[in-house]
């Protein structure tokens, strides 16, 4: 019987193609993923999501790279700290 429940597939990414190097950008990053979980981004903010992170994600996706790009930057420590 197959699983019904809505966990991610196992080829969804977890990670984007690109992370930002420095915190600001990182935390830019994550700002426009937040606003693309919850609708499509307007043109300017769609290319800098892009930009930022190497590809624009369905609304789903966004929300695990969000998550993930969060606990990066929460467990680096001062890896962002540029």
């Amino acid at each position: 019987m197959p699983n019904s429940s809505k966990l991610p597939d196992d080829d969804e990414p977890s990670m984007p193609p690109h992370v930002p190097e420095s915190r600001e950008l990182l935390n830019q990053a994550l700002t426009l993923l937040g606003n693309r979980v919850k609708y499509e981004l307007t043109p300017k903010s769609r290319a800098r999501l892009s930009e930022l992170l190497g590809g624009y994600p369905d609304a789903a996706t966004a929300a695990v790279w969000k998550r993930e790009l969060k606990r990066l930057r929460d467990d680096e420590g001062g890896l962002f700290d540029k």
